[in-house]
C-alpha cells in the first residue's frame, strides 16, 4: 500500500512538472524589470502621468491568461 502511495505521488508530481514545460512564454526573462520601471517612472512624472506594472511569470497560468487578454488598447490616455 505504501508502495502505491509514493508510486501514484510521483506519478501526479511528474505530470504537474510536464504540464508546465508546454505554457507559452509572454514574460522575458532577460530584462532588468527594476530598470524599465524606473525609466516609467521618470517618463510619467515629467509627463504628469501614472505608470501602470503589470507582474506575472511565465510559469502562472492565471498571469498567462491576463496577458493574452489584456492589451494596451485597453488604457486609456
Amino acid at each position: 500500500m505504501k508502495k502505491g502511495i509514493i508510486t501514484l505521488f510521483a506519478v501526479i508530481i511528474t505530470l504537474f512538472a510536464n504540464a508546465q514545460t508546454g505554457l507559452k512564454k509572454v514574460y522575458n526573462e532577460d530584462i532588468n524589470p527594476i530598470g524599465q520601471i524606473e525609466l516609467a517612472l521618470a517618463k510619467a512624472k515629467t509627463e504628469g502621468k501614472f505608470v501602470i506594472c503589470q507582474v506575472g511569470g511565465n510559469w502562472c497560468p492565471w498571469c498567462l491568461c491576463f496577458a493574452e487578454n489584456w492589451t494596451p488598447k485597453a488604457v486609456k490616455n
